[in-house]
């Protein structure tokens, strides 16, 4: 019977996955468990590797990516041979600044253009890892970086109700440091991603809903001003979304979750798999993930409603005080003046002490149950949850459902030892759905309605129930990627690169709304509304249409183009030679033309036209490694030195923000949106803004010993204007400000409606961009005395400057806006045109103003984050204790010229909770776990010694399962 080779049978074990539970520590003991563990044989020099420490392995793998990762950050890696040996090998000392898509010498691919990073970085990277995904429990991307991501400061997840409009609804929103959405920039593998279109003249952030979890390999994430690495967009930090190549063979995986009482069930299936054909000169990994998540209703959780209700009432009763009643579960009633009730003479003409009051439970109405029912509930209202989907409505989703569909195909093959190929191409589609209401929230009962037993004009809210329908929005991603990977002299490689994508988002088609005039007929009675109307529900008439709301299909496109070169500097330094990254690159993104309607009451159709921003870029960075480990300098055990910059021509095209093309009272004359939309001859506003920008970065880091390392660094950044705000309009203002250069005069002409002036506002094709600039300091000790244990804490501190401010400053007179406008007439002299002087002044009366956008505010964020990992065995397993926290001193926003900063930190502003303001952090912030995981048996056996996989001289450490120690 013939016996496999060593090399086959090598390659049957290497392919077979086991559990590994090794924890860090040094890297000796890793390597003794994992020969344990995995039953391979190691050959290493013990001096070689006697004070260094490994972050050990705990999960899954193979034995030769437990080995991987066991080395990874060690600076030691391996030589296989055919034998079946490893040897464990010392890697040439020299900075890493090579991308990792051009990375050698690792057993998995990937695509990532960028440099990869790690936490012990010269710069305070987070680096999140599939492992930490699995623990999370997190059922999508999305929630795992809301819940485990403490810089990021979003208070809310995609499926979760609560937000401004629920045109927002299923969209990801990844707010770094709490300085707005637009500040953070999204890479997917090192590329830049699609800013979603949502048909309001921007470009905004991209979305992660579509990307499985399975699929992530990690996720590298820099809290700081990062343009000098990655370019505009990143001034207030960047997320790096790195796919996995690193399958064996095929996976399926189901998961269903629920909660206690079954409210919301939650399936997902993933598949992933990868194999290798033409004997391994052709890579091709694969993934499908599919997930369907039910709503979870007000309805399953009144306890919360009920619990938050209360605590309004202790907190603020006046929030449900105000100019109109709330929703019930039966209708609100409050007087439309504020007046206190008063019923008709004919029903004895008592005026009461409260304009409020509510119609009880099982209420049929005055002329069957009169009007005593009602006098009794004066003074309160009824706060039960209404049977509907509006609000907190019992039907209205407190969590919304959710959809999603995704799929990848990667290729990688190599032609010969200086030229590979790369291809991918990926799909996601991402839907949310929820329920509206197609019913009046309010109408005004009018005195003289017969069924109104009140002197007075009432406003009555209504539950709104009965008139459900279900909506779904939509958003399809389509992604590919193509290159080539070639090897230079002068151990130089390139890689020439080009990725397109495309997202495309459809939002909600409401159905069709209540006929205009509905309100004013229930007003004048001829339906009673002062009664239960879940006994008997109002008989509602529609417009004959085909949508209540509509909007085309919203696309936005990106193509880039890119050429990176890496290789190692020709200079010799005592810690090891230098390595440098260079990158030229185009990149154009594309935000289609949208069409948007609504049929009702007021009806609209508005026009967006398409906008475009274009970047050119390039970018280099190297890093010195000044003195290494085995320099052995006093105090100096190792220090690095990482310099890039990045300069980058942006152009920005951009129009009106909304067009009408049909706008009046009343039902649209048709369906045909398209018709004369937009309309013939109209002025698009199209404005055109440039600039460049180069950001540098510097960092350090420095361990005086092997316990302590110290880093530092200094970056900045950059945020162009948005697209919507380029166009300038000129008009007449009004104005209530005055002069500051003559006496403090009125500025404008005298009218009949006040003083008037001609002048400009809106956009501004010439602003500058928005600047920041980071400042990081932090240390990272890993003591010796307790093996396994790594604690982080970092200083972060990001000024921005030039944010961008509208100077509506003309339209009221105050002492604020006074001092606003005269800071702003100081910044920008140019921003006025004046008469000849007069009237014993030295400057003439102000006769134009140009109060478009303008660069005149800024903001602060400072924070502190730390970070403590703790590995060892424990009951033959491996226990990973691991906590993170981030604790934010400062978040200070300047919303006003001349008036203080106001300071976010810990403040939980409605607007910031509700998703639309921007600004806001939790004082504290942390998260921690404690998984324990049982290591695979500790089985023996011996295995064959290769000896040439090692230079001859110097001590030779064996580790062998079967025969222990060997010389």
């Amino acid at each position: 019977m013939a016996m496999p080779t060593a090399a086959v049978a090598q390659e049957e074990v290497a392919s077979t996955k086991q559990q590994f539970a090794i924890p860090a520590g040094t890297l000796k003991s890793a390597l003794d468990r994992w020969t344990r563990q995995s039953r391979r044989e190691l050959v290493y020099r013990e001096a070689d590797i006697a004070e260094v420490r490994s972050q050990g392995v705990s999960g899954v793998f193979t034995p030769e990516e437990a080995l991987m990762r066991i080395l990874d950050g060690t600076g030691f890696g391996v030589a296989f041979h055919e034998s079946g040996a490893i040897a464990i090998v010392r890697q040439e000392a020299r900075g890493n600044a090579t991308p990792e898509i051009l990375v050698t010498g690792k057993r998995n691919w990937s695509l990532n253009t960028g440099i990869e990073r790690s936490e012990d970085d010269s710069q305070p990277f987070i680096v999140l890892t599939q492992k930490d995904i699995q623990e999370s429990g997190a059922p999508d991307l999305d929630t795992f970086l809301r819940n485990q991501l403490n810089v990021n400061s979003a208070p809310s997840t995609s499926d979760m109700s609560g937000r401004t409009n629920y045109t927002q609804r299923g969209l990801s929103n990844i707010n770094l440091r709490g300085l707005g959405s637009r500040d953070t920039l999204i890479l997917v593998d090192g590329r830049r991603q699609p800013g979603i279109n949502l048909g309001q003249g921007q470009i905004n952030q991209p979305q992660i809903t579509g990307i499985p979890l399975a699929a992530v390999e990690r996720i590298e994430v820099l809290a700081s001003s990062a343009s000098g690495l990655y370019g505009s967009g990143a001034s207030g930090g960047v997320i790096n979304i790195i796919l996995r190549r690193d399958y064996q063979g095929a996976e399926i995986s189901a998961n269903y979750s629920d909660t206690y009482d079954f409210a919301q069930p939650d399936f997902r299936i993933d598949f992933t798999g990868a194999t290798t054909i033409e004997g391994g000169r052709t890579n091709i990994s694969f993934t499908g993930s599919w997930r369907k998540q039910a709503p979870l209703l007000y309805g399953d959780r009144s306890e919360l409603f009920e619990r938050g209700r209360q605590r309004i009432l202790e907190n603020d009763p006046t929030f449900f005080y105000g100019a109109f009643p709330p929703s019930g579960a039966t209708p609100n009633i409050q007087t439309i003046d504020g007046s206190p009730l008063q019923l008709d003479p004919e029903y004895g003409g008592t005026l009461f002490d409260s304009p409020i009051a509510y119609v009880p439970d099982g209420y049929r109405g005055v002329a069957l149950d009169g009007v005593d029912p009602l006098i009794a509930t004066i003074g309160s209202y009824n706060f039960d949850q209404p049977i509907s989907a509006v609000g907190e409505g019992k039907l209205a989703p407190l969590l919304y459902g959710a959809e999603n569909l995704a799929g990848t195909l990667a290729v990688r093959r190599e032609f010969n030892d200086w030229l590979s190929v790369y291809v991918e191409g990926a799909a996601s589609r991402a839907i949310s759905r929820t329920t509206v209401t197609r019913a009046p929230s309010s109408v005004t009962l009018l005195a003289d309605a017969p069924n109104n037993p009140f002197a007075q004009d009432i406003s009555v809210a209504l539950p709104q129930g009965n008139a459900e329908a279900d909506v779904s929005s939509r958003n399809d991603q389509l992604r590919g990627v193509a290159g080539a990977i070639v090897k230079l002299p002068y151990d130089w490689q390139a890689v020439a690169d080009f990725s397109w994508a495309k997202n495309r988002y459809t939002a909600d088609k409401s159905p069709s709304n209540y006929t205009p005039g509905l309100t004013l007929l229930l007003g004048s009675g001829s339906q009673d509304v002062l009664r239960d109307l879940r006994l008997d529900p109002l008989d509602l008439t529609y417009i004959d249409s085909d949508f209540g709301s509509i909007t085309t299909p919203a696309t936005t496109t990106i193509a880039t183009q890119s050429l990176r070169l890496a290789g190692p500097v020709p200079i010799d330094l005592p810690g090891g030679q230098p390595r440098m990254t260079l990158n030229v690159e185009r990149s154009v993104e594309v935000a289609g033309s949208v069409i948007s309607a609504i049929n009702s009451e007021f009806s609209s159709v508005t026009y967006t036209p398409e906008r475009k921003q274009t970047i050119l870029a390039g970018f280099a960075e190297i890093a010195f490694p000044i003195v290494g480990v085995d320099n052995a300098v006093p105090l100096i055990r190792s220090l690095e030195l990482r310099i890039a910059a990045r300069h980058e021509q942006y152009k920005g095209e951009g129009a009106l923000a909304n067009i009408i093309c049909q706008f009046g009272f009343g039902a649209l004359p048709s369906d045909d949106i398209y018709q004369d939309c937009p309309p013939q001859g109209a002025d698009l506003g199209l404005a055109t803004t440039e600039n460049s920008h180069t950001d540098p970065s510097v960092s350090v880091r420095w361990s005086p010993i092997e316990d302590v390392t110290f880093r530092g660094s200094y970056t900045t950044g950059y945020l162009p204007p948005t697209l919507d705000q380029l166009t300038k309009l000129q008009g007449i203002l009004g104005v209530e400000a005055r002069d500051p250069l003559r006496g403090g005069e009125p500025i404008g002409m005298p009218t009949a409606f006040g003083y008037e002036i001609q002048g400009y506002y809106g956009g501004n094709p010439d602003v500058k961009p928005e600047s920041s600039e980071t400042w990081t300091i932090g240390v990272i000790l890993t003591p010796r005395f307790l093996p396994g244990l790594r604690f982080s804490a970092d200083w972060t501190q990001i000024r921005k400057e030039d944010n961008y401010f509208t100077p509506n400053l003309l339209y009221a007179y105050d002492d604020a806006t006074q001092e606003a406008l005269e800071i702003f007439l100081e910044r920008y002299p140019d921003r006025v045109e004046r008469g000849p002087a007069s009237d014993g002044y030295d400057v003439g009366p102000i006769t134009s103003i140009d109060i478009s956008l303008a660069n005149l505010v800024g903001s602060t964020a400072e924070a502190v984050d730390f970070a403590l990992d703790y590995s060892d065995e424990l009951f033959g397993g491996t226990i990973d204790f691991s906590a993170s926290a981030t604790w934010v001193r400062e978040l200070s926003v300047e919303t006003y010229p001349g008036q203080p900063e106001e300071d976010y930190a810990g403040v939980n502003t409605v607007s910031y909770g509700q998703g639309y303001g921007e600004n806001g952090a939790l004082r504290w912030r942390g998260n921690g776990s404690i998984p324990l995981e049982q290591g695979a048996a500790l089985d023996r056996v011996a295995g064959p010694l290769c000896r040439q996989l090692l230079p001859p001289t110097g001590p030779v450490r064996r580790r062998n399962p079967g025969l222990g120690q060997g010389g």
